[in-house]
């Protein structure tokens, strides 16, 4: 992580891919994403024929929120928090959407151009073996939980686009991205 003394941007930006996951993951929770959409999101198959009995199971933990009692501020105290809030609105839109479009890097040439596969192979080096790769079952948790955020995060990028009136459902924009970049057979870092 971030050291805020000396890193506040990063810890910003990490902050709001914190609140970004947590959003999908309310999302989630909250049915805007139907089930059927849940279980195709799940399959890397190409086509149709996703198991509907595969549906993406979120399970994390959920952060607490602290109880704030915004009506008892000072006036200028609660324009601050809504001026903050909605740098960190548009901050987290943002971030979604880089994040969503590093994972919608188009393969072609040198593998060591997309972030996301530099991302996973920095992940895979054992810190304590010497710097060696972790082999497949040591390094197989990790690949699995990128999997699930990025599914989280395509479907958060479905539902803001439904919120913002870019798609009517947003099952039509996960259906685009799903077989864009996110199953087998694309030039993705998923294939």
């Amino acid at each position: 992580m971030p050291n805020p003394t000396t890193e506040p941007l990063l810890q910003l930006i990490a902050n709001s891919v914190d609140r970004v996951i947590e959003q999908a993951h309310a999302s989630i929770c909250q049915d805007k994403i139907g089930v059927f959409d849940l279980a195709k999101i799940n399959s890397f198959i190409n086509g149709s024929s996703a198991n509907p009995e595969r549906m993406l199971i979120v399970k994390l933990q959920k952060q607490t929120f602290r109880d704030t009692a915004i009506g008892s501020w000072h006036p200028k105290q609660q324009e601050r928090a809504e001026t903050k809030n909605k740098v960190e609105a548009d901050l987290d839109r943002a971030c979604l959407l880089l994040c969503v479009s590093l994972l919608d890097y188009n393969l072609k040439g040198s593998y060591f151009e997309s972030a996301v596969l530099g991302f996973l192979a920095v992940v895979g080096i054992d810190g304590q073996e010497g710097g060696v790769f972790l082999g497949p079952y040591a390094y197989s948790p990790y690949l699995s939980k990128f999997i699930k955020i990025a599914q989280m995060l395509v479907i958060q990028r479905a539902v803001l686009a439904a919120e913002e009136g870019d798609v009517e459902y947003p099952s039509d924009m996960m259906d685009e991205l799903r077989e864009r970049f996110m199953m087998r057979g694309t030039r993705s870092a998923f294939d």
